[in-house]
C-alpha cells in the first residue's frame, strides 16, 4: 500500500508543473493566475524575484499600470461628476466630461503597454520554470523479478 501511495505521489510531482503563471484578461486588462488563484502584483514579483530578465520586464509593466492608473481614475471621476450632477437635475459642466475624456485616452496607451510587458514577464518565467524542471526527467518501468512484478524509478 505505501508503494502505491508512493508511486501515486511521484507520478503526480512529475506529471505536474505548477510554477507557472497563466495569463487570463479581464475588462481591458491582464490577470496573472497560479494554480486557478488570482496573483496580487506583490505576489507575482515575489515569484519572479530569482528570474532576473522576467522580473525587470515585470517592474516596466507595474509602472505602466501605475501611470494608466494616474490618468484613467481622475478621467473617470471627471467624467462621472458631470453626468451625476445632471442625473440629479443640476447644470451639469460638460468641459469636465471632455477633460475627463481627455485622460481617459491618454492612460490607453499605459495600460496596453502594462498588457504587453505583463505577458512578456510571464513568457519568461514559464519558460525559465520550463527550462529548469524539464531536465528532471526520470526513468520509469516495469520489471519482472522472481517474487513478482515492481516498478522501477532511477532519477
Amino acid at each position: 500500500m505505501r508503494n502505491l501511495i508512493f508511486l501515486i505521489a511521484v507520478l503526480a510531482f512529475i506529471s505536474t508543473n505548477a510554477q507557472q503563471i497563466e495569463v487570463k484578461k479581464s475588462f481591458g486588462e491582464v490577470q496573472l493566475y497560479k494554480d486557478d488563484v488570482r496573483l496580487t502584483m506583490k505576489d507575482t514579483k515575489a515569484l519572479m524575484r530569482d528570474h532576473e530578465a522576467a522580473f525587470k520586464e515585470l517592474r516596466k509593466a507595474n509602472t505602466n499600470k501605475a501611470f494608466s492608473y494616474i490618468f484613467g481614475i481622475p478621467g473617470g471621476a471627471l467624467i462621472g461628476y458631470p453626468i451625476g450632477t445632471a442625473i440629479g437635475g443640476g447644470e451639469p459642466e460638460w468641459l469636465l466630461a471632455g477633460i475627463g475624456a481627455g485622460l481617459i485616452v491618454v492612460s490607453i496607451p499605459f495600460i496596453s503597454g502594462y498588457n504587453k510587458r505583463a505577458r512578456n514577464a510571464v513568457s519568461l518565467y514559464n519558460e525559465s520554470v520550463i527550462n529548469t524542471t524539464s531536465s528532471f526527467q526520470p526513468d520509469v518501468r516495469f520489471s519482472v523479478k522472481a517474487n513478482g512484478l515492481s516498478l522501477v524509478i532511477v532519477f
